[in-house]
């Protein structure tokens, strides 16, 4: 895995809401990471081609994740409201070994810089009844593009669908929702290099229970 030993995040949000029922807002999020750690490897300590003395070499590497995102939701009625949401990120990873000449051959297969721009688009609906019933539809597209030492991955693209019924008992304490996940069972390949809640890779029943105390 990446050795991040420091890190960092800025972002920057704003949400609105209006008489008619509508929400809206954007965020925007930067996140880096740096680390560094020592590999163990062998070296020639003749001039026989064969390496025989242990030794190690630094690595250090450079993550860095810019992510914007939407979002709008409509309230219809009393019981409807509908809404979408869009996410873009761009995600990149610089690696180096600081002590390895540029001129050594194969240097550059150690030291990939590979890109990837990730976007998913949601659209929801969903019914509220009074007496605590309720039933939702999610729809989410990905679409994932690899660039750089990654661009041999191509790229990536899909739908995912999900369906929800449930209940909310008298004064919130308890939520119950059973929920069908990846209707189409879709799956998928998508580079790690992106951040992400990983989607099920195949369909799958969820059964949730929330409690408030």
């Amino acid at each position: 895995g990446f050795p991040a030993e420091d890190q960092e995040m800025f972002g920057l949000g704003f949400d609105q809401r209006w008489a008619t029922g509508t929400y809206a807002g954007f965020e925007l999020t930067e996140r880096s990471a740096q680390g560094e750690r020592s590999l163990g490897v062998l070296r020639n300590a003749t001039l026989a081609p064969i390496p025989d003395t242990p030794g190690q070499l630094r690595y250090q590497g450079d993550y860095r994740e810019r992510t914007a995102s939407v979002y709008a939701r409509q309230l219809l009625g009393d019981r409807f409201s509908a809404g979408a949401a869009f996410t873009v990120s761009q995600t990149t990873l610089d690696s180096d070994f600081p002590s390895l000449s540029r001129q050594v051959p194969g240097v550059a297969s150690l030291t990939p810089s590979p890109e990837a721009l990730l976007s998913t688009l949601t659209l929801s609906a969903r019914y509220q009844h009074p007496g605590g019933f309720h039933a939702a539809w999610t729809s989410e597209w990905w679409s994932q593009e690899n660039n750089g030492d990654a661009e041999a991955l191509g790229a990536e693209r899909f739908w995912q669908h999900q369906i929800g019924v449930g209940y909310t008992f008298p004064g919130r304490r308890a939520d119950l929702e059973v929920r069908l996940l990846n209707l189409t069972d879709e799956d998928y390949r998508l580079n790690p290099l992106s951040y992400y809640l990983e989607p099920p890779r195949q369909r799958t029943l969820e059964l949730r229970l929330r409690l408030a105390f």
